[in-house]
Order: C-alpha cells, then sequence, then structure tokens
C-alpha cells in the first residue's frame, strides 16, 4: 500500500519517509525497511510519546518558524519535514533559476554557527570545494561547492548563528562566464 512520502531532515541528515496507513497501524518506509511508530500526545505541552517497534521514547518537541527542534534522548535536535513532492519541485525551481542566471544562492543545510570561511568574493573554487564550516551539536559540518564558480558574494561570517536555509553565499557559474 502507497503512502505519503516526505522527505525528514533530522539535524542535517535527511531521509525519504513513506509514511503508511494499514491494519489500524502507522507505518514508516526508512530505506526500504517498514517500521512500526506511533506518536501520541501527552497532556503536557510539547512534550509525545513517541513508538518505534516495541521501544518508547517521550520527546519534547518545539516549532521555530517552518523547522521543529526535538528533545530527544537528553539532545537538541533540528527538524524539518516537507512533503517529497514539493521538496523535488523547490529543487527543480532552484536549479533552473541557478542556470538561467548563472548564481547559485547556497543556504544552510541545518542551524548552527558559522567556525570557518574558507574562501572569500571573486575567489574561483570546483565542485567540492569546501566554503565553509558549520558547528552543529558539537559537529562541524563542511559546506561545499556544488559546482565549479566563482564566489560572488559571502552573506554570513565567521562566528555568526545561522538557521536551516538561510543564505551563506552567492556562487557565480564559471560556465556562464564564459560563454558571456
Amino acid at each position: 500500500m502507497a503512502g505519503l512520502t516526505y522527505i525528514v531532515d533530522l539535524g542535517g541528515r535527511s531521509l525519504e519517509v513513506e509514511v503508511q496507513h494499514a491494519d489500524g497501524k502507522l507505518w514508516a518506509v526508512i530505506q526500504g525497511k517498514k517500521i512500526l511508530v506511533s506518536l501520541h500526545r501527552t497532556g503536557e505541552c510539547g512534550l509525545y510519546t513517541v513508538g518505534i517497534e516495541n521501544r518508547r521514547r517521550r520527546v519534547g518537541l518545539t516549532q521555530e518558524d517552518a523547522h521543529y527542534k526535538a528533545l530527544w534522548l537528553g539532545k537538541e535536535v533540528p527538524v524539518s519535514l516537507e512533503p517529497a513532492s514539493i521538496h523535488q519541485l523547490r529543487r527543480h525551481l532552484k536549479s533552473a533559476s541557478a542556470g538561467k542566471s548563472g548564481k547559485e544562492v547556497i543556504e544552510s543545510h541545518m542551524p548552527g554557527l558559522i567556525v570557518k570561511i574558507n574562501v572569500k568574493p571573486g575567489q574561483p573554487v570546483r565542485k567540492g570545494d569546501g566554503l565553509l564550516v558549520i558547528e552543529a551539536m558539537k559537529m562541524e559540518n563542511e559546506i561545499r561547492a556544488p559546482q565549479d564558480g566563482i564566489i560572488e558574494t559571502m552573506i554570513v561570517k565567521e562566528g555568526q548563528e545561522v538557521k536551516g536555509g538561510q543564505p551563506l553565499c552567492v556562487l557565480r557559474s564559471t560556465e556562464e562566464s564564459s560563454n558571456a
């Protein structure tokens, strides 16, 4: 039985999750594995009981704009949820507009702290080059160039807090530059 598919981002890790209702139960299909799940609001504000297979845990959820934060096993984890069809359409529109303008806005995949910036405006970069480092949940995450290009603008500074989806820099495609 096909269900609804979502892209779930848990602390910077994206998962495709299909949610199915069958036999009065709720199932999540993640990487081909079907898992019995449940979610029940407790009487307390923002607290839920989450069941995964036969294990149950209490989770605190708070909403920040279109994103959530979950307090899970004593750790705060940023969470976002988006229908897969919307996610794919947004990515398609973003890449189509980048191709037309020759510019791409590089966004943060997660909330965190900018701890290091490796590039400056005017600097050429190659696909895969490290642009900057974001610290989130005591882990450093390197943001890399998605294509060859030239850094047009740095929007953030070292020491700055950023939110998930926040613009970090603008990359101008070198293909566009060489065709001009």
